[in-house]
Order: structure tokens, then C-alpha cells, then sequence
């Protein structure tokens, strides 16, 4: 058995130190640079305390800058969420065609982080029922559509 590299201990590591559940979030978010400039990144995940995004250019490790991005206000709406951010992580990736980033949030008002913690709650719930059916669906021996299902004759005809 071979001994982990230095990069998969590190990846450990940081697996372990995180204190949020991260959840799967594209979307598009402005970031007001250090220099003052706005640029524009696509996010990857989020959690309560921060987010992936992939970025155009390099930012310095520790270096803070605002941030705007909209979330989803369950069961419909929207709410812009306004932060300031530290990057805890960056590097580049040719898959992703930018550098990947690792922000922490700083500072994050009462509003948008309630808002953040229903869309969480919803995507939680989300993934909870998707799991449950694919249980079903194994313990069945078929297939069950993983989305709500409608009322059935027997058949199996929409009824």
C-alpha cells in the first residue's frame, strides 16, 4: 500500500477542517477586487460559510473583496446576496478554464443568510428524496422515476 502524496493529505485535510455542508450552486457572481475592479466568476458550491467559484484571473491567497450574487428564495423569488469574502483557496485549472477559488465569507447580514440557509434547507430536502427513491427503485428491482409520482392505474398508466 502506498503512502498518500502530499497533495491528497492536503485534500484531506481541508475535507476535514470544513465546517459546512457544501451544496452543488451555478450561477454567475460579481466580485469587487482589492485593485477595485468588478469582475465576474461562475460559482461551483456554497455553504453557510462560503463558495467555489471558477474565476478569470488570480487573486491572492488572503486577499478580501465584496461580492453579489442572487439566490433562490424558496418557494419562489430571489434574494441578492451582499458579502464580503476572503480567499482561502485558489488555483488554476485547465479543465474549468480559470482559477478555482475558495472563498470564505467574512461578513454576511441577518437577511441574505436566512435566505442562504432556506435554499440549503430545500436542496437538502432535495437530495434526501432523490436518495429515498433510488432506494426504492433498488429494493424494487426497477426503475422509479426520481421525480414526484403521479396516480397510476394498474396498468401503469397515468390516471
Amino acid at each position: 500500500m502506498s503512502t498518500p502524496s502530499a497533495f491528497e493529505d492536503a485534500v484531506r485535510r481541508g475535507a476535514r477542517l470544513r465546517r459546512h455542508e457544501r451544496e452543488y450552486f451555478a450561477s454567475t457572481v460579481q466580485l469587487l477586487t482589492p485593485g477595485r475592479r468588478i469582475v465576474e466568476a461562475r460559482t461551483l458550491d456554497i455553504s453557510l460559510g462560503g463558495l467555489k467559484l471558477v474565476l478569470p484571473a488570480n487573486l491572492a491567497m488572503g486577499s478580501r473583496c465584496g461580492l453579489r450574487l442572487v439566490i433562490p428564495v424558496v418557494p419562489f423569488g430571489a434574494c441578492t446576496l451582499v458579502a464580503e469574502a476572503e480567499v482561502a483557496s485558489i488555483v488554476f485549472s485547465g479543465r474549468e478554464n480559470g482559477f478555482l477559488a475558495g472563498l470564505r465569507f467574512t461578513t454576511l447580514t441577518q437577511a441574505p443568510l436566512a435566505a442562504l440557509q432556506a435554499y440549503l434547507r430545500e436542496r437538502c430536502a432535495h437530495r434526501a428524496y432523490r436518495v429515498r427513491a433510488r432506494q426504492l427503485a433498488d429494493s424494487a428491482g426497477s426503475a422509479v422515476p426520481l421525480a414526484l409520482p403521479f396516480a397510476q392505474d394498474s396498468a401503469g398508466k397515468p390516471s
